[in-house]
This record gives C-alpha cells, structure tokens and sequence, in this order.
C-alpha cells in the first residue's frame, strides 16, 4: 500500500481499494488551541473560525469531502469511481484506479473547449459561471483522476461545487473523459 496525502485527507492505495481518512494532526492543533488562550483569550475565536482555518479546519473539510463522495457516488456511477463504504465520513473505502493522464493531458482544457463549442456562449449566465468557478480544481489536476473499468473516472471528487458542476455538466465531461481514453488507447 502506498500512502498519499492532500490537504485534507490521507489516502491509503492498494492494488484494489483506497481507504481515505481525514487528516487530524493533534500535536498541531495542542499548539494552536494553546497559543489561541496564550493571546488575550482568544479560544472563543480560534473555536468560532476553527471551520474556516486552522488543523481542525482540514479534518472538517476531510469530514465533508469524505461524505460528498459517498454521497456522489451512485450519482455519477458514469465519472466517480465508486466509494464502497463510508463511515460517518470518517472513513471512505473506495475502489483503487490507477493515474493514467500525464500533466500534459489536461482534462480541464479540453472540457472547457467541449463547453465553448457545444453551447451558445452567450447564454451562460452568472449562475453557470459560478457553478464553473466551483469544483474546477478537481478538474484542473489529472492526478484526480484514474482509470476504472477501462473508463477515466475522478478518483478524487470530493471538491465542494464539483456536485453542481458534475450536474450540469457532467455529459460534456464523460464525451471528454471518453475521448481522451480513446486518444490514450490509440498512442
């Protein structure tokens, strides 16, 4: 098993299953609650902002990232490798997909084109715009996604927005998933 980290979650891989797991570093947050009481009194706030930045801040976002997966995973059965078993988030069980994309592969462009051609451009309105804004990340970074079942499927997807995204967009995304897997069989 090989051990790979992200901002904020851990995953173990295995030949034929990923274990995810929020990162949760405590001698970390030790110091960070103790440096909040050390500077006038300040707990209440580290504890109110404690969502947005900071160790417990991640171990949050694992929580939620862990459970968005599982919960898009029957969803988008077609894109998401599958999340087999999820325990309150704190633990996701998903099938193993190997990186096939190289960095030159760029999954994004290539939606983006999909997008800008297949559309009246002009009719994109604000809300499509940010509904693009959030969850490209994801899409941004091929090691987000693997091969599973002979298909380009995000391995990673658990990205708030990506759900609105995958949405509305998500058969443009399969065509480009699709056409890079075929362009990658015929190298």
């Amino acid at each position: 098993m090989k051990l790979e980290k992200g901002t904020s979650r851990a995953a173990l891989v295995g030949e034929k299953l990923t274990i995810k797991i929020p990162i949760f570093d405590i001698p970390r947050l030790i110091k960070d609650i103790r440096s909040a009481l050390q500077g006038n009194g300040m707990l209440r706030e580290f504890l109110s902002g404690a969502e947005r930045t900071g160790t417990l801040a991640f171990f949050l976002r694992g929580l939620k990232e862990n459970r968005r997966e599982a919960s898009l995973s029957s969803e988008f059965a077609d894109l998401a490798v599958p999340t087999r078993l999820s325990v309150l988030g704190i633990v996701n069980i998903q099938d193993s997909a190997p990186e096939i994309l190289s960095p030159e592969d760029e999954i994004y462009s290539a939606f983006w084109r999909k997008l800008v051609d297949s559309t009246d451009f002009s009719s994109i309105t604000e809300g499509d715009e940010r509904i693009m804004r959030r969850g490209v990340h994801t899409l941004q970074q091929s090691d987000n996604f693997g091969t599973h079942m002979g298909r380009i499927k995000l391995r990673d997807y658990g990205e708030k927005g990506l759900d609105e995204l995958l949405r509305k967009y998500g058969k443009l995304l399969k065509e480009v998933l699709e056409e890079k897997m075929a362009e990658i069989q015929a190298r």
